[in-house]
């Protein structure tokens, strides 16, 4: 037989045998329809004939095949969790779902709480038999009833695993037994542990930590009724079936929408069930899980809204699984964690997790995204804002890119908007990460150890890091922590701004004891830029050897600090502490990196000095004959004395060190009185008869810390060198000496005319000089320079406007310097604030100063990202010191509201508070909500009245079912619904309008 209809006969049989299969798939589809008005009696197969619980579809969910659809009703509630206990085939998956019109169908684990009693005071019970796991009143999370009400205790004596003794607890033996501890035990941890033994202050555990317990770390206890002492804390008594609360107000909890998480999870999945999709859906206030999807494969989930889980937003364990274009907001410890092998997490927006203290996961939480065994996974176009520790957590050969993360390290510290580790391959490419913090309040560090990228402590190699932008982190950009399996990193072609310690650091802190001498890093094409003095570009540690690592190839790099040149470090943190400051042409030329970077020309001061308060403070300030009273130390080693240099004025004063008696010559002035708060000006020249480098410093009395001003590093040359800078004294003393000290080799210094004056000063606006440009969309934006000419970094001039590419930035300087009046404000916003938390969903403000005379003239206005407390700085460069204007607030939906008298800039600073009194506002035009004063909501169309026109707008948005940065999101919730609606109705019907004189 021909072989040509041979091959034609199989393939045609193939297409019968696939046709075979695809129609088995779906051809016998079903589509099951859930209402809340239905009835589990029902066929379930129309929309006339709708099911009516979770519990139906559960007790028919065996009965499920390929391609069929069970859909809930759009707008509805459904209680309880739904069991997915079988899956589809390729291309014909099962679908869990909404139909119908508006918002997508919720399910909830919450249970409306009534028949409330009063049991003592403004304590009231009712009956609860669920085990609970958080409470909420009107939709805002309560607090478990603890000791103290805010803030931490502190450890005076760590236990190890087991507990430990803290003498400010009093209280009888055996009075905190069966209480729970939240501790925190390390940077980036609490653990939550019953107290199973107590006496005489000494806490044990029922169960071991997995850290230590530490002296000064902090720690509270709750879940007690005894504790029950403050507005909106609660308490469960499992045992009796009765759940406490403590009423804010005074209110009869019965008055109030009063709420309980009782329903572990939200939807699970049988192991092993592949081919499923759950989109359209909201997971909403689950003690654990939203979604737990473990070890199953080709899992879609796609817009769905998954909020207020108690342990993980959704858990997905698998191969080749999408999460698409949801939202995860809310959620207690980290919303989405899983393995994501060959999978893909994109265009999802995930906003405020693992926010309070002690609520997480033990030991390993707090995180937006938390991956494991990513193997071949994407991870891009997603939005993470606000979180409690790394925004993103992730490895092996994943694809990261174009995500922007905001404000990690809200809760924790340690931790980056982006970590990695036990990676090979994978990249990091395009992300912008802005703002992480740091927090600290409860650890016993004091320095906010917080990265915008952190390569790892196990393994991280053939890693690329591209084209991000990292700034506003407060320790360093990118923090690469090699260890000894540490080989062809590349990190080119980053944006590192203004990140608070260094841009980027090197350590070897991870490699254990052993001695790696090369980690071979390439490190090329990356703008390093800092805004202060005390920032570097870049810095390299060793903390197991005591000879330096080569840690890699630099070039092609641009190092920018136009507060100083000492732009790069090494630090010897093994054996005795050493630093040692260079700046970029010594860097070249003593280890040979970077033959090709360059570093930035432009020089700036961050204050403008406006008039002298006192005379020259220096005693011998000009060096005519004599060095009296000057003095220096080591006496083995230094001497001050008077010479002659033709480089300066008259005579001066001469340093010279041998080496001898100490660590560096410390050249010191007389005494002087230095007052905490107020600004000083330090001015002085300097010559040499080379090249060499020394710094000085505000010398307190006896030599002890703090220095009165921070180091600063300086270069001196066989030509004269004039210098000059500002500083704010952080404390006060009255024995302060302007020192100068040299450190080996530099071992000869001439300086003259020393100044020090305390003065009245501008402050100029580091940010506005050197200003950073973002794009955080996926497209190209074109950003209008308003008539101001900048420069690039390497001088060249760029006017009108520029284009900046997605998921880019650029950095810009205005050298045309701008003095800057700075008014700190506070402002809470009725929608955004939660008074049970007093916490304010941030947001930008906009700030407008008006003339305090008729007709009210706007002199000049600036915006401002406000922090959780409703604190913002906002910059003016038109208004001038000693003249009154009005403060007018603006926000994209509250009603315009001015100050009730007219601010003054004094020194070019001012403050405000809107938030402690009504009488701030003018006419009295704010709204309490517990003991603050906000600014009302409910003005979407900036037509300075709540009436008909916004609420049309609201809802309408609602109808559309509106989600995003929106004018009509009056509770900043990201989506528009029925608690927008309340509040525009409440203000409409009160007439709420804009006030002003």
């Amino acid at each position: 037989m021909n072989t040509c209809i041979i091959r034609r006969k199989i393939i045609f049989g193939l297409f019968i045998l696939i046709y075979s299969v695809f129609y088995s798939a779906t051809a016998d589809s079903a589509v099951y329809y859930i209402s809340s008005n239905g009835n589990d009696g029902n066929s379930g197969l129309s929309t006339s004939a709708p099911w009516q619980t979770i519990s139906k579809v559960n007790a028919m969910s065996n009965s499920f095949a390929a391609g069929d659809q069970i859909l809930f009703r759009k707008g509805d509630s459904f209680f309880g969790e739904l069991k997915i206990t079988k899956g589809g085939v390729s291309g014909s998956n099962i679908v869990f779902g909404s139909y119908g019109t508006g918002e997508p169908a919720e399910f909830t684990g919450i249970k409306l709480v009534t028949g409330w009693s009063v049991y003592s005071g403004n304590i009231y019970r009712a009956v609860l038999t669920d085990t609970a796991s958080a409470v909420y009143i009107d939709n805002k999370l309560q607090t478990i009833a603890r000791y103290p009400n805010s803030g931490f205790l502190r450890i005076d004596n760590g236990g190890g695993t087991t507990g430990f003794s803290d003498a400010a607890l009093t209280e009888s033996s055996g009075y905190w037994i069966g209480a729970n501890c939240r501790v925190r035990t390390v940077n980036w941890t609490y653990e939550t542990k019953t107290v199973s033994a107590f006496s005489a202050g000494n806490v044990t555990f029922s169960s071991a930590t997995s850290y230590a317990t530490n002296a000064n770390y902090g720690y509270y206890l709750d879940n007690k009724l005894a504790l029950l002492d403050s507005p909106g804390e609660w308490f469960q008594d499992k045992a009796n079936g009765f759940i406490y609360l403590y009423t804010p107000g005074g209110v009869n909890p019965n008055s109030l929408q009063i709420e309980a998480a009782v329903i572990k999870n939200g939807i699970t999945t049988t192991l092993s069930r592949h081919y499923i999709t759950i989109q359209d859906l909201k997971i909403s206030g689950y003690r654990e899980f939203g979604m737990d999807i473990y070890t199953n494969n080709y899992i879609t989930v796609q817009r769905c809204f998954v909020s207020r889980t108690g342990k993980f937003g959704i858990r997905m364990n698998g191969n080749y699984n999408l999460l698409d274009n949801n939202v995860l907001e809310d959620n207690l410890n980290s919303a989405v964690t899983g393995n994501f092998a060959t999978g893909i997490i994109r265009n999802n927006k995930i906003t405020r997790t693992g926010l309070v203290a002690g609520y997480g996961e033990n030991t390993w939480g707090y995180m937006a995204l938390q991956l494991f065994l990513g193997a071949g996974a994407t991870v891009e176009n997603n939005i993470i804002d606000s979180t409690g520790y790394t925004g993103l957590s992730c490895g092996k050969n994943m694809i990261v890119r174009n995500n922007v993360i905001r404000y990690s390290c809200l809760t924790l510290n340690d931790g980056a908007g982006i970590d990695f580790d036990d990676a090979d391959g994978i990249q990091i490419l395009n992300n912008i990460v802005n703002y992480t913090y740091g927090n600290t309040e409860s650890s016993n560090s004091t320095a906010k150890y917080a990265m915008g990228i952190y390569f790892g402590a196990s393994l991280t190699k053939n890693v690329l890091v591209q084209g991000n932008t990292l700034a506003n982190n407060n320790y360093a950009g990118i923090n690469v922590d090699n260890k000894n399996t540490s080989v062809n990193n590349v990190i080119t072609g980053n944006v590192l701004y203004n990140n608070a310690y260094t841009q980027i650091v090197f350590t070897d802190i991870s490699a254990g004891s052993t001695y790696t001498p090369v980690y071979g890093n390439t490190v090329t094409g990356n703008i390093f830029y800092c805004l202060n003095a005390q920032q570097t570009c870049m810095e390299q540690q060793m903390f197991n050897s005591p000879s330096f690592s080569d840690f890699g190839t630099f070039d092609s790099n641009y190092y920018c600090n136009p507060y100083t040149e000492y732009v790069l470090r090494k630090s010897m943190v093994y054996g005795t502490y050493s630093t040692k400051y260079y700046r970029l042409s010594s860097w070249k030329s003593k280890f040979g990196e970077d033959p090709h970077s360059n570093y930035s020309q432009f020089s700036f001061d961050q204050y403008k000095v406006t008039s002298n308060i006192t005379g020259n403070l220096i005693t011998n300030s000009r060096f005519i004959s004599t060095v009296s009273p000057w003095s220096t130390t080591p006496s083995a080693g230094s001497t001050a004395t008077y010479a002659v240099n033709p480089l300066l004025d008259t005579g001066c004063l001469k340093i010279t060190w041998n080496g001898n008696g100490g660590p560096e010559s410390m050249t010191s002035s007389n005494y002087v009185n230095i007052v905490k708060g107020n600004y000083y000006s330090v001015s002085f020249s300097c010559a040499g008869n080379y090249t060499g480098d020394f710094s000085t410093f505000g010398r307190p009395v006896a030599g002890g810390n703090p220095f009165l001003y921070a180091r600063r590093y300086f270069a001196y040359e066989n030509f004269r060198r004039n210098y000059g800078f500002i500083f704010r004294a952080d404390t006060s003393d009255a024995s302060t000496r302007v020192a100068f000290a040299l450190s080996v080799p530099d071992s000869l210094l001439y300086i003259d005319n020393v100044s020090l004056y305390q003065v009245n000063v501008e402050r100029i606006d580091s940010s506005y000089l050197s200003k950073l440009f973002l794009n955080e969309t996926g497209i190209t934006k074109m950003i209008s320079l308003n008539g101001i000419n900048y420069k690039n970094p390497d001088g060249s001039l760029v006017t009108g406007s520029i284009s900046l590419p997605p998921f880019s930035s650029r950095i810009l300087i205005n050298d045309n310097s701008v003095s800057y009046k700075t008014l700190s404000l506070k402002t809470l916003i009725e929608g955004f604030f939660d008074s049970i938390n007093n916490i304010l969903v941030r947001d930008t403000v906009r700030v407008v100063l008006r003339s305090s005379s008729s007709p009210y003239a706007i002199v000049d206005s600036a915006k401002c990202l406000t922090d959780s407390a409703g604190n913002g700085d906002y910059s003016f460069s038109s208004a001038l010191n000693n003249t009154g204007y009005y403060v007018v607030v603006k926000h994209r939906n509250t009603i315009e509201t001015w100050s009730s008298v007219p601010v003054s800039f004094t020194d070019f600073l001012a403050d405000y508070d809107f938030t402690n009194s009504v009488s701030k506002a003018y006419g009295n035009n704010l709204v309490q909500k517990g003991s603050k004063f906000c600014i009302y909501s409910g003005d979407p169309n900036h037509d300075n009245s709540v009436d008909g026109g916004d609420l049309s707008l609201v809802e309408n948005d609602i109808h559309n079912s509106v989600t995003g940065y929106v004018s009509t999101d009056l509770d900043g919730d990201g989506s528009v619904d029925s608690g927008d609606l309340s509040i525009v109705e409440n203000n409409v019907f009160k007439s709420v309008a804009s006030v002003r004189p």
